[in-house]
């Protein structure tokens, strides 16, 4: 196990060893509309920094198996729940702090940051019972449960808890009184007079807000004293200085009380809140993810209903439906040729397969009921470009040619409708060339196409097809089914592209 200052919920190395940041985001990414799920993972978490941990591209097996095993473990509702609820009180600790790091009185900012510490402690006491009170079997939380209990029984964090205790019971031995004469507020020592605290709480208590959630902090926002109760507190403060005295050393000497292990962690432990929040609505909507299998290239690829994960996000926010793909491939099968009709559901398909190796690169769950997916050393993709300043074949091939001379045989490549700017016999040409080079690098590739030509050029090429409804040829079906190119997919662009299809030549003669 690591010392206890570089232990990580996020891979079995050191965490100073370990990379933190992604510069610059990979292509794939917005290819994928990884971009959009990122978006979505990272609102509401800006300060933890955590788009790199999930843009990043890994390939280390051993660091795949510690983080599943962290999600596995969070299947557990209690724990899953606890460690949510940790995190929410963490994030009311560092919002107070830099609420009451604006307050301008000294001993306003003293009483309010002895109650943050009271938070924090009470915080990281619940995160220690929520491991102790679990079956944990990740290497990750049980590194993470071994430090926190070190750390909650050390010297440090006793003295911490300890002195605020003390401080606390100080405080509630100042009694005073308060007298107001016309406008003379008068300060003193409570001396036994008539107590009408109790009325008073009781006549107000209707406009009290509830605690949320037990944390001590009494307000989202610190409300600023104005100059009467800033000087009510003076005056009181000068009638017990040897107990305001003691709140201010508390106050001076414990500022950093935060443990920077704690903070780091707990930033790391978002990574998987995160992407468990963002999967609670699609599993709501009763669709699956599961921790797949990472595999070498020689096991093949096996997939069942699986789903473009920011497509599904947005539909089943919409209330739709989301229809699924399965995928098997085996040795020696290497390249996936999509072709059939356009808006069929094939960009999608490719995206899915992308997001499916990315995901399982990073250790998190991916759509399906079951997957076993490659372990890639890197994603690279190429859509449809906008050839700006060049010419849309000529974007193509350059930035083909740049893609090809960094693939390897670990690698997957994405190509999207890369030669439909040209002419048919040229795209024929083109295309063969083009399969001849990924065949000779025996890469995993999704070719999306409407050349139907591609579909059969070796025992190495899988002929995916977009379905459409057998009853009506015209309605999509999303579906994409292992079977021979039927030689429609090039004709339906060639009549798109004249304005010859079904649905034109229909609007056509309504008119």
């Amino acid at each position: 196990m690591t010392s206890e200052g570089t232990i990580s919920i996020l891979s079995p190395y050191p965490a100073d060893q370990f990379p933190r940041e992604v510069e610059p985001v990979p292509p794939h990414i917005a290819d994928l509309n990884l971009d959009q799920v990122i978006e979505a993972l990272v609102a509401g978490r800006t300060d933890h920094e955590l788009a790199p941990l999930f843009a990043e591209q890994l390939d280390d097996a051993d660091v795949i198996a510690y983080r599943q095993e962290v999600f596995a473990d969070l299947e557990t509702d209690a724990l899953c729940d606890m460690t949510f609820e940790f995190a929410r009180r963490m994030a009311a600790v560092r919002t107070s702090m830099a609420q009451v790091a604006r307050l301008h009185h000294p001993r306003e900012q003293q009483g309010w940051f002895l109650d943050i510490v009271d938070a924090y402690c009470e915080t990281v006491g619940l995160l220690a019972d929520a491991l102790t009170g679990n079956a944990l079997r990740s290497r990750a939380l049980l590194h993470l449960h071994a430090f926190v209990t070190r750390y909650v029984t050390s010297p440090g964090f006793e003295a911490l808890r300890a002195g605020s205790s003390r401080v606390r019971q100080m405080l509630a031995d100042v009694h005073y009184t308060i007298a107001v004469r016309g406008g003379h507020v008068t300060v003193g020592r409570f001396e036994g007079e008539d107590d009408y605290r109790a009325e008073v709480l009781s006549t107000f208590a209707r406009f009290t807000t509830a605690v949320d959630g037990g944390i001590r902090v009494r307000h989202r926002q610190p409300v600023e004293l104005n100059h009467v109760e800033a000087h009510i507190l003076d005056l009181v403060a000068e009638l017990y200085p040897d107990i305001f005295a003691e709140l201010e050393r508390f106050f001076r000497h414990h500022q950093d009380f935060l443990e920077p292990t704690v903070v780091r962690l707990e930033r790391e432990l978002h990574f998987y809140l995160a992407y468990l929040e963002y999967l609670r609505p699609l599993h709501l909507a009763g669709l699956s993810t599961c921790l797949p299998e990472v595999t070498s290239r020689s096991a093949g690829i096996v997939v069942r209903d699986s789903f473009d994960l920011a497509l599904a996000s947005k539909l089943v926010a919409a209330g739709q439906s989301v229809v699924t793909n399965d995928l098997t491939v085996t040795d020696p099968e290497r390249i996936l040729v999509v072709s059939g009709p356009n808006q069929g559901g094939k960009t999608t398909f490719a995206r899915m397969v992308g997001q499916l190796h990315h995901l399982a690169c990073i250790g998190c769950p991916v759509p399906g009921t079951t997957a076993r997916l490659q372990l890639c050393d890197r994603i690279l993709t190429q859509f449809e470009g906008t050839g700006a300043g060049t010419g849309r074949l000529e974007d193509d091939l350059r930035r083909l040619q740049r893609l090809l001379a960094t693939a390897t045989s670990d690698s997957l490549v994405i190509l999207n409708e890369v030669f439909s700017s040209t002419a048919l016999d040229d795209a024929v040409f083109l295309g063969t060339k083009l399969m001849e080079r990924l065949v000779e690098l025996n890469v995993l590739s999704v070719l999306v196409t409407f050349l139907d030509e591609l579909a059969s050029y070796g025992p190495s090429i899988v002929s995916l097809v977009a379905a459409v409804a057998p009853e009506d040829p015209a309605r999509r079906t999303y579906q994409v089914l292992r079977r021979p190119a039927d030689g429609l997919a090039h004709a339906l662009a060639l009549a798109a592209r004249h304005g010859l299809t079904y649905e034109m030549l229909r609007s056509r003669v309504q008119r």
